[in-house]
């Protein structure tokens, strides 16, 4: 195929979900400022800063940046567009295809967040908007779009590409080892916010009897778009770090609060913190013993392949935290350490990983070193063995239907590990067979 064609063929995937995108959200920017009576000209930086939230860039307006922005529409743009992605590649696919899917799912996000902002720097003269710095802006787009690349091509694709270039396929495991993890930290965050909330209804009912109508719809909404912060917010803090907002920080072993926003989540941030707090580090550690244990009974390697989830786990720590972390208007910065949450992220996996792997490590060098038990004596009279049977047919029918039973149940496990792991066999699974030609993978549902 040639250029040309791949590019024809992979433009449905790419270019097309974008330009829908924009439109949907030029029809909401047009219901937006009929609602709240503005004037139409207002449209064109309407669009752009709505295509600037989409994509986790900060917002600028009466000379104060906002880079602390909810990221739960950048979610929804990234389950879309990374479902586009794996309908692509899923049947066939080759690296000169993937050099052209690569080239036009950056490429043309990247084209849009420019025009976004030359847009807002022109509408800053009329409007009480300003564009926002421009490699924020192009750096959160980007990445966004890389985590629809990782995502849509999917994991056989990725495995083919790790035989292409040589390397172990435990190295895909080890990946949702640690989304395994940081997943079960997030929903552990979100609990401890709802418990702490809930802990807090009086302070909530304060909050909610300053809005009225439309007043307090607005507040549920804007709490809902920054829902998945929070989740990285109180996981930074439950794997031991801090969380920033302006002067003020909370962690598991203290608190520093200022005037807060009228927001609802600010609620669960306490004024002092009980002194037991730190024993909910307890958390990750389970968390990562469940994370792990699955793993290392199916794996060759298993303390490289810890090291490698907990590298894993940093790199995705670090990105969900450059992505909730920035200014806040007059708050300043806001959001968790970055550096230390993920580095106690990778301490976490890791060293949990690798210290249950050298206990099992252990307890089978020990199994091993046990001595056998004695084996029985047989008669060394051929004739009184044949004697013996003789007198017991039952017994020696009894022992065959045992020995064919314990032969069945082994088929059977052997049959149900075929059925748990067919990968592990790559005869008998084609999508993970070597490619007649070295540029061509194939995957499929």
């Amino acid at each position: 195929m040639s250029l040309k064609g791949r590019i024809a063929y992979f433009l449905p995937f790419t270019v097309v979900p974008n330009v829908i995108i924009v439109s949907v959200l030029l029809m909401l920017a047009i219901a937006g400022l009929m609602f709240t009576n503005t004037t139409l000209v207002a449209l064109p930086a309407t669009i752009a800063q709505l295509w600037l939230l989409f994509n986790a860039s900060p917002l600028s307006g009466d000379g104060q940046v906002v880079a602390a922005v909810p990221i739960l529409p950048a979610l929804i743009l990234v389950a879309v567009l990374s479902n586009r992605v794996f309908k692509a590649v899923k049947d066939k696919v080759s690296l000169a295809d993937l050099n052209v899917l690569v080239g036009l799912a950056l490429g043309f996000p990247l084209t849009l967040t420019l025009i976004s902002w030359a847009m807002l720097l022109d509408a800053a003269s009329v409007f009480p908007v300003d564009a926002p710095p421009l490699l924020a802006a192009l750096g959160r787009t980007l990445l966004v779009h890389v985590l629809v690349l990782v995502i849509g091509m999917g994991s056989r694709l990725w495995r083919a590409l790790c035989r292409r270039f040589g390397l172990p396929q435990w190295i895909v495991d080890a990946n949702f080892t640690a989304l395994k993890f940081l997943g079960s930290v997030s929903v552990a965050g979100l609990l401890l916010s709802v418990i702490m909330m809930a802990a807090h209804t009086s302070s909530l009912g304060q909050l909610f009897s300053n809005f009225h109508g439309v007043g307090t719809a607005g507040l549920v909404l804007l709490s809902l778009l920054y829902l998945p912060n929070v989740m990285v917010g109180s996981s930074s803090v439950l794997l031991g770090g801090e969380y920033h907002f302006g002067d003020a920080w909370v962690s598991l072993f203290g608190s520093h609060t200022v005037p807060f926003p009228t927001l609802p989540w600010f609620v669960v941030i306490p004024q002092t913190v009980y002194p037991f707090a730190g024993a909910l580090l307890i958390i990750p550690v389970v968390l990562a013993v469940w994370a792990v244990r699955g793993r290392l009974d199916r794996t060759d390697q298993p303390f490289a392949e810890m090291i490698v989830s907990g590298l894993f786990t940093g790199l995705y720590t670090l990105i969900a935290c450059l992505l909730i972390t920035g200014r806040m208007g007059v708050y300043s910065q806001t959001g968790p350490m970055t550096w230390l949450t993920a580095v106690l992220a990778v301490a976490w996996l890791s060293g949990v990983g690798l210290l249950v792997s050298g206990v099992q490590n252990m307890m089978g060098r020990r199994a091993a070193a046990m001595p056998l038990p004695p084996e029985p004596d047989y008669p060394d009279d051929e004739e009184e063995a044949d004697k013996e049977t003789t007198e017991n047919p039952a017994e020696e029918t009894e022992e065959e239907v045992d020995d064919s039973d314990d032969l069945h149940e082994i088929d059977e496990d052997v049959d149900e590990y075929a059925d748990e792991d067919p990968e592990s066999d790559p005869e008998s699974n084609p999508e993970i067979q070597e490619p007649e030609s070295t540029q061509e993978f194939t995957q499929r549902d």
